[in-house]
């Protein structure tokens, strides 16, 4: 299958790029860029505090992103290599740079069921083929590049989604570990071959309340425990203020309904007093 690298990151000199430091020549129709960066930006957040890498996918409109979002000195120390990337992973200031490296694809490519293989070494070689170059990282001229297709293999995926999982904020929160954040990742890939679906997926998410407001749907994080709490203490105020907002209603009808018996009491008192006063005129 063709996929097309791409890249948010800043470079040595450049800052991040509005259209990608790597964007994929398919990204051709008018909202692509800005659609997926929205997702990408977000992702990125608060990623310098994290101690492992996020997995993402980006699964609508007819393309699929996906990728890891981690800061590349950490993931420079944890590749199995003896090559030296040091000068690839800060800026000009000596700042880490957090990025998000990954491929797009025309989601009707992959077939259903099937997701990437070697998804991590597929990573490693758009890390090497963009990241590790002298000529693109120390421009001072330009923080776009345009990606063309590369080749990957794909296979068969079978593991369905799975784990403790939390609904909240009309999300699927799954508890983080490393290989379990993998795996989720490998489950939700291999559904982005439906074209009549979007996936929306960011693991190790960090903070309650930014997953409150995340454009995510499908989350992991190290805090279910505390946003079950958190969604059980929502739940009791909301059914607490349901109580009281019944109780109230129904104080309103029982005051109405005893207006209402007043207003009857007088009305009739008023129609007996006209009724004497006929009858005395009549007499």
């Amino acid at each position: 299958m063709e996929v097309f690298p791409l890249i948010y990151s800043r470079s040595h000199y450049m800052d991040y790029s509005q259209s990608f430091y790597v964007c994929p020549e398919i990204f051709n129709e008018p909202g692509v860029i800005e659609n997926v960066r929205k997702y990408i930006v977000d992702s990125i957040s608060y990623a310098n505090m994290l101690d492992d890498m996020r997995r993402v996918i980006v699964s609508e409109n007819g393309y699929t992103s996906a990728g890891i979002v981690i800061d590349l000195k950490r993931y420079v120390s944890s590749l199995p290599t003896q090559d030296d990337y040091s000068k690839y992973v800060c800026d000009a200031k000596g700042r880490n740079i957090v990025a998000f490296l990954g491929v797009s694809f025309f989601s009707e490519s992959l077939k259903r069921g099937d997701a990437i293989e070697n998804f991590d070494e597929v990573i490693f070689n758009v890390f090497k083929d963009y990241i590790v170059n002298s000529d693109r990282w120390f421009s001072k001229d330009n923080n776009h590049y345009i990606s063309t297709g590369v080749n990957v293999r794909t296979g068969q995926y079978h593991e369905k989604l799975f784990g403790n999982k939390v609904v909240c904020c009309g999300k699927s929160i799954y508890e983080c570990s490393h290989e379990a954040d993998k795996s989720l990742f490998y489950a939700v890939m291999s559904r982005c071959g439906d074209v009549n679906h979007g996936y929306l997926f960011c693991s190790n998410y960090y903070g309650i309340e930014a997953i409150n407001h995340s454009p995510f749907r499908i989350i992991t994080s190290k805090h279910v425990k505390k946003i079950l709490r958190f969604n059980e203490e929502i739940d009791s105020e909301q059914s607490k203020a349901g109580t009281e907002l019944f109780k109230g209603i129904k104080e309103k009808i029982v005051s109405q309904k005893k207006k209402i018996v007043r207003v009857i009491i007088i009305l009739s008192i008023l129609i007996v007093i006209t009724f004497v006063i006929l009858l005395i005129k009549i007499y």
